[in-house]
């Protein structure tokens, strides 16, 4: 008996559909694993921000014009718990080192997991001490120290530690440049764009609001496709919106960029004042070393100086002489400003340096993170071997 022609013509139709949902399926991830970038491993956090995706192997992107650190660079894994994996030490350890910081700390610029500042130091530490000693890597990509502090909070919860190092600085710099509001000491002006949406619906309705995250989030799982047409969303909405998504840049304005560095470094610093009693209260000690970046490197290589000279953000380049005056002050006020807690200035480490020891404005090469990880090692030398460690 012959199928009736419209039956013919709808099942048809069932399969031009479905072929339509497969190729735009594979497009969109081939565009999306083309241009997966640090924001594709680093979901959404409710009050970190973001955080990095577990159990991932991440590809990250530089600053340097016409330059990918993908494309020069190894992957990141990541462990369950989303931390950039240290492969050196397995076992049980002596002595618990974490380490908290950015992209710098997370792997930016490595060529593998082994290669990260953090790494390098359990394997420098390992090699010149008969302690079993365990780094673990805090680091996420983008970090600011009031997100460091939350994430150590966050970790020394349901963990011990011995030594908590924080390998930072740059990051409070470039965000009191970019965005000078006070709000943004706190969390960067992108967490605030993607929270807008949310309020948008609160005000309206929250019930609907919560039923279409949760449809959100479901499609953003499965669909590959959706996750594309939400990426052109964001990028459109960053690139036209004029309301609360840019209260933070608009509100701390000024005539003189660099009138708001007293106030964001008595924040900044202050977040180290709050992350050492954090560490003291669960037994440890803390230091902070602030990070060297292409800016205190006094010569710089051919190659250091093109990625030095400006930077790209989002489709912009972006001049650096300004971030480079800005951060100039920035650490010179931080070095001097009162604090509670031990500091370390490893800025000049690259002094006297002739290789290309950086990918970009801040984040180093293989030799640049074995450089770093040997001076913060030498730093506290004494520290490795005499340091009393939990039972």
């Amino acid at each position: 008996m012959a199928v009736p022609k419209k039956y013919t013509l709808i099942l048809s139709c069932l399969l031009l559909v479905c072929l339509g949902i497969v190729l735009a399926e594979v497009l969109s991830y081939a565009i999306i694993s083309h241009f997966t970038n640090v924001e594709e491993g680093h979901p959404y956090h409710p009050y970190l921000g973001w955080v990095a995706r577990p159990n991932s192997d991440i590809k990250l992107t530089g600053h340097c014009p016409g330059q990918e650190l993908s494309a020069s660079c190894g992957i990141i894994k990541t462990d369950e718990n989303g931390h950039s994996i240290t492969p050196f030490f397995q076992g049980e350890p002596d002595m618990t080192i974490v380490v908290l910081g950015g992209s710098t700390m997370f792997g930016a610029g490595a060529s593998s997991n082994g290669t990260t500042v953090p790494s390098l130091l359990e394997e420098t530490i390992n090699r010149h001490t008969s302690k079993k000693v365990e780094v673990v890597n805090l680091g996420v990509c983008g970090y600011q120290s009031f997100q460091e502090m939350l994430a150590l909070h966050r970790y020394l919860r349901d963990h011990p530690a011995d030594l908590v190092l924080a390998v930072t600085g740059r990051n409070d710099a470039e965000s009191g440049l970019d965005f000078p509001a006070k709000e943004a000491a706190f969390l960067p002006e992108s967490v605030h764009f993607k929270a807008a949406l949310m309020r948008h619906f609160e005000d309206r309705d929250g019930g609907v609001a919560m039923t279409l995250q949760h449809v959100r989030l479901i499609l953003n799982s499965y669909s590959y496709t959706f996750k594309l047409f939400e990426k052109a969303l964001h990028y459109i909405r960053i690139k036209t919106t004029t309301g609360e998504g840019e209260v933070l840049d608009e509100a701390g304005k000024s005539s003189d960029p660099f009138a708001n560095i007293d106030q964001r470094v008595g924040i900044t610093s202050l977040h180290y004042d709050m992350m050492q009693t954090i560490t003291n209260a669960h037994g440890a000690e803390f230091i902070m070393f602030l990070q060297p970046t292409a800016f205190t490197k006094p010569i710089l290589t051919d190659e250091e100086q093109i990625c030095a000279a400006s930077r790209v953000v989002g489709d912009q380049r972006i001049d650096n002489g300004l971030l480079r005056e800005y951060e100039k002050r920035y650490f010179a006020q931080l070095r001097t400003v009162g604090k509670k807690y031990q500091f370390a200035d490893i800025t000049h480490v690259f002094d006297g340096e002739s290789r290309t020891v950086y990918k970009d404005m801040c984040h180093y090469n293989d030799i640049g993170a074995k450089v770093v990880a040997e001076a913060i090692y030498a730093k506290y030398k004494d520290l490795w071997k005499t340091e009393q460690c939990r039972n």
